[in-house]
């Protein structure tokens, strides 16, 4: 009687542990195909930029001197991060021309452009200085445009045209930055003074309007490679089990 139950419960051991094994890797196998076929698999890795993130807009992330800002030096080195390669030597003559420092009349000042060397500097590779050639008017207002056009390594364009608006105090204070200092000589200097042009002014964003509702989306097909998957796990262990249940019945019945 001992015998028969150790040999019930050994069978049921067999079953549960399939389970376990099987239930796992089954989830593990159809979340790769979802994965997949989502398209988040890897891109290559040739140094082009073609990774998970490629598909992601290029967009700026901060400014030294943000919109609003007032009390500003006159003599700011300001700093833009953004979110990707913006300075690699593919897209720099596209983006050299991206940039503009506007006085309240609507006049181009003159600005020094520094783009980090990404080649010597790869830390540095999201970040772009802008130096006004001569100190600005006190207690005047500017604004930083970026173009719209502006492009990142992996060939990507910015969300959108972007403005900062500020506001200097009275007084210069020496126009120090510490990421110029570490970077050294291992930068590309552009002079450049250039109007606004059509990229310069942001695109209207779509909006929903407060009593506009939005259509359901379209249900998800179901996913075969998936279902096809799964089904073929729980056959085998079911398989498995159930052979394990009769080779144990046979042998009790020999016992």
């Amino acid at each position: 009687m001992n015998l028969s139950i150790k040999k019930k419960w050994l069978c049921y051991a067999v079953i549960l542990l399939l389970a376990v094994v099987f239930v796992p890797f089954a989830h593990a196998v159809s979340t790769s195909v979802d994965n997949i076929g989502n398209g988040m698999e890897s891109g290559p890795g040739n140094g082009t930029g073609q990774g998970q993130n490629a598909g992601i807009a290029l967009t700026l992330v901060s400014s030294s001197v943000a919109d609003g800002d007032t009390n500003v030096p006159l003599d700011p080195v300001i700093q833009l991060n953004f979110n990707k390669n913006v300075i690699n030597i593919a897209v720099l003559d596209n983006n050299s021309k991206c940039f503009h420092l506007i006085d309240e009349s609507g006049v181009p000042v003159p600005i020094d452009l520094i783009f980090p060397d990404d080649q010597m500097q790869s830390t540095f590779k999201r970040n772009v200085f802008i130096i006004p050639k001569e100190n600005l008017q006190t207690n005047s207002k500017y604004e930083l445009v970026v173009d719209s056009i502006l492009r990142a390594k992996n060939g990507t364009d910015i969300d959108n045209a972007h403005t900062i608006t500020f506001t200097t105090g009275a007084a210069a204070t020496g126009g120090q930055n510490e990421a110029l200092l570490e970077l050294g000589d291992n930068i590309i200097e552009y002079t450049n003074a250039l109007e606004k042009t059509e990229y310069s002014v942001p695109r209207e964003q779509e909006v929903q309007k407060p009593n506009e509702t939005r259509q359901p989306s379209a249900k998800q097909p179901v996913d075969i490679n998936r279902l096809s998957s799964i089904i073929l796990l729980v056959i085998a262990a079911v398989f498995v089990g159930a052979s394990m249940f009769l080779i144990l019945q046979k042998r009790k019945g020999k016992d």
